[in-house]
C-alpha cells in the first residue's frame, strides 16, 4: 500500500460476515449510524453495493470470492490506515478469504471478525429477491447455504445471533473496539 499514515488514532475494522439475508447490512448500517453519532470516523462497505462498482465481473467460483474479498480488504485497509472504523459486510464464506483479509487489515489497524450467526431458514424466511428459491432450483450455482459451503470461524471475535436485538449487538462492537484502544465515547 503506498498511503501514508497521518498520525490520528488506530483505526479498525468490523468484518461482519454470514449467509446471505443474516443481517449484515443492517447490522453495519446500524452501527455505521451509531459510529456517527459518537463522532467517530467511520466507512460502511456493504458487499451488496459495491458489486456494480468492484467485481460486477466476478462469478461465483471459489477463485472469483477470494477476489472480492481481497478487493473489499484492500478498500478496508486504506480507512483504516487512515484512523477510521471500516464497516465490511460481505457474506465471504471461506475460512481463508477471511484470514487473507485479516492479514491485509492488521498491519494498519485492528481487525474485529463478527460472525452473525443466523440459522438457514430464518436467512430464507428473510429473502424478499428470491435467491435461496432460485439456488435451490439450481438456477444460482454455488450458492452458499444450498450449493456452496459456509465456513463458520472458529474463533470470531463476536457471534451475534437473531436472539440479540440491534442495540446489544452495537453495544457489544463498541466494547471490543474500546478492547482494542479504539477510542469511542
Amino acid at each position: 500500500m503506498t498511503v501514508e499514515d497521518d498520525g490520528r488514532h488506530q483505526g479498525a475494522c468490523v468484518w461482519l460476515t454470514g449467509l446471505c439475508n443474516s443481517g449484515k447490512t443492517t447490522l453495519g448500517a446500524a452501527l455505521s449510524h451509531s459510529l456517527t453519532v459518537a463522532s467517530v470516523r467511520s466507512c460502511f462497505l456493504d458487499g451488496d453495493d459495491l458489486k456494480p462498482i468492484f467485481w460486477s465481473e466476478l462469478g461465483p467460483s471459489r477463485a472469483d470470492r477470494h477476489q472480492r474479498a481481497l478487493r473489499l480488504a484492500f478498500c478496508a485497509a486504506l480507512g483504516v490506515r487512515f484512523g477510521a472504523i471500516v464497516i465490511a459486510a460481505i457474506i465471504s464464506p471461506y475460512l481463508e478469504d477471511r484470514s487473507a483479509a485479516r492479514r491485509f487489515i492488521e498491519p494498519h489497524g485492528a481487525f474485529l471478525e463478527i460472525w452473525l450467526d443466523t440459522p438457514l431458514d430464518l436467512c430464507k424466511s428473510r429473502d424478499r429477491r428470491g435467491y435461496y428459491a432460485r439456488a435451490a432450483l439450481g438456477l444460482i450455482p454455488s450458492f452458499t447455504g444450498i450449493s456452496d459451503i459456509y465456513q463458520p470461524p472458529p474463533d470470531p471475535d463476536l457471534i451475534v445471533t437473531p436472539v440479540d436485538d440491534l442495540d446489544s449487538q452495537i453495544a457489544q462492537i463498541f466494547t471490543l473496539l474500546r478492547q482494542r484502544g479504539i477510542p469511542i465515547q
